[in-house]
């Protein structure tokens, strides 16, 4: 399947949209929760800054066209609530009128939304935790030098 790219779109718009999409999200949730790419357990354990992924899965030459994609811990204060937190997140996107998937996963089920603009906006509970993650529309591969620099951790304004 061949997937047209967004010829305006950057890495660093990508990203940034990304991240105002993610924001966008935490700021309907409870008070006290931030999205961190540090693991729980061990915080030198981090998720990637962002990774470029190529749309068309049967082109992996230096050439093709290429997404943005960032996934981040979900946390909270002393009161955080799983439930609340992945129910927040799914009215806040209802109301927006994003289109939402959900997809039945036994102990990890997976919530998805798709922005007006082409994101899509996940959301993962596994095991009685939860990651959220954006992915762009695709864009023409940057040079290899433009390298993903998502911040660590994005905090309720």
């Amino acid at each position: 399947m061949t997937i047209d790219p967004d010829p305006n779109l950057t890495r660093t718009i990508a990203q940034s949209s990304t991240i105002e999409h993610l924001t966008s999200t935490l700021s309907a949730l409870p008070a006290g929760t931030y999205f961190s790419r540090a693991g729980a357990a061990d915080p030198s354990n981090t998720l990637s800054a962002g990774t470029l992924i190529p749309c068309d899965d049967s082109n992996l030459s230096e050439n093709t066209d290429v997404d943005f994609s960032v996934a981040y811990y979900v946390r909270g204060g002393p009161s955080y609530d799983v439930e609340a937190v992945w129910d927040a997140a799914i009215t806040a996107w209802s109301s927006n009128d994003w289109p939402i998937r959900e997809t039945a996963g036994g102990d990890s089920p997976i919530t998805s939304a798709y922005t007006p603009d082409g994101y899509k906006i996940v959301i993962d509970k596994a095991y009685g935790s939860l990651s959220i993650s954006g992915t762009s529309p695709c864009f023409p591969r940057p040079d290899a030098t433009d390298r993903p620099s998502s911040p660590m951790q994005i905090d309720q304004s």
